[in-house]
């Protein structure tokens, strides 16, 4: 039978940034039973999210991300030092819902996973959160500007695409997320009011950020900076002590409120980052963690703990 070893909540009510309206995220890890784990459909893991709003549509309190990995993926990630999955070796007592004393050995021994590998990992993610900033608002504003295009043709009675207004459509979409495909897909000949048609349903289903004044007012995406910020904060503060404590308090917190809540400048949002990055540089010449985590010890581990649930 299939066993859950742990159980946490995570994300904001993790971190200490929760607001009343924050959704809720769990995280968990089972052992597998006998079929999940020998037969040709290995289990890696469990979605058991509940979702009440609506695709694009901001999540609220009811809302519930709860995804359990088995505890072979587990360990595979947390081998790789993913940054998310290292953040689950430090979890308070206070956001742990369940804890076999057979996974409290893992937790125990987290010295084994953490190595001078979270300094590429935690880096590599906050540099794609970096990229992200401006990129979704200038594709949003590339997906106005195509509209516009579009309505002010059929206010000119323009009903079909000629060559020079498909030129000019695919131009305002050039940082559009379809722009690979556009010349193809808005061709010489389409009808005007079909593409405004598949435009405008794009427009609409574009995430919720966007449309908040938040986004329109700063001009890049918060949810990326805070991440980007978070992330470079902990991989600093790791490849220093070799652990993590949360949730934040302090300055840092104060900082990631600021963040979170559109109180920073894009500029000031780069400054942060470059600044944590040489500070991360530095950190990681001077740091004592292990090259690699102990490959050895986590098969082991894992071994042992298969043996516990399958054989009888």
């Amino acid at each position: 039978m299939r066993k859950i070893l742990f159980h946490c909540t995570i994300g904001s009510h993790l971190y200490g940034l929760n607001t009343p309206t924050s959704d809720i995220d769990f995280f968990g890890v089972f052992a597998p039973d006998e079929k999940e784990l020998l037969g040709l459909n290995e289990l890696k893991y469990i979605d058991n999210s509940v979702l009440t709003t609506r695709k694009n549509e901001r999540n609220t309190n009811k809302d519930i991300d709860d995804k359990v990995f088995s505890i072979r993926k587990y360990i595979e990630l947390l081998l790789g030092n993913n940054p998310n999955i290292i953040e689950t070796l430090f979890i308070p007592e206070k956001n742990i819902n369940v804890m076999d004393s057979r996974f409290k050995e893992l937790i125990d021994n987290y010295p084994k996973f953490v190595s001078k590998r979270v300094y590429k990992t935690f880096n590599g993610y906050a540099k794609s959160q970096f990229k992200k900033l401006e990129v979704k608002s200038e594709r949003y504003n590339a997906l106005k500007l195509a509209i516009n295009y579009l309505k002010v043709a059929m206010e000119n009675n323009i009903t079909h695409l000629s060559e020079d207004s498909s030129f000019g459509l695919n131009k305002h979409l050039n940082y559009y997320k379809k722009s690979k495909g556009s010349i193809k897909n808005f061709h010489k000949g389409m009808e005007v009011s079909k593409v405004y048609e598949i435009l405008n349903r794009e427009y609409d289903e574009y995430g919720w950020r966007a449309k908040t004044e938040t986004f329109k007012n700063l001009h890049y995406d918060v949810k990326f900076a805070y991440h980007l910020v978070r992330i470079m904060l902990e991989a600093n503060f790791l490849l220093d002590n070799g652990f993590l404590n949360f949730p934040f308090e302090g300055k840092e917190k104060k900082l990631l409120l600021s963040i979170k809540n559109g109180e920073r400048e894009i500029d000031d949002i780069k400054k942060i980052y470059h600044d944590l990055s040489v500070v991360s540089n530095e950190i990681f010449e001077k740091s004592t963690l292990p090259d690699n985590p102990d490959y050895d010890w986590a098969d082991n581990f894992l071994t042992k703990i298969h043996k516990k649930f399958i054989i009888k």
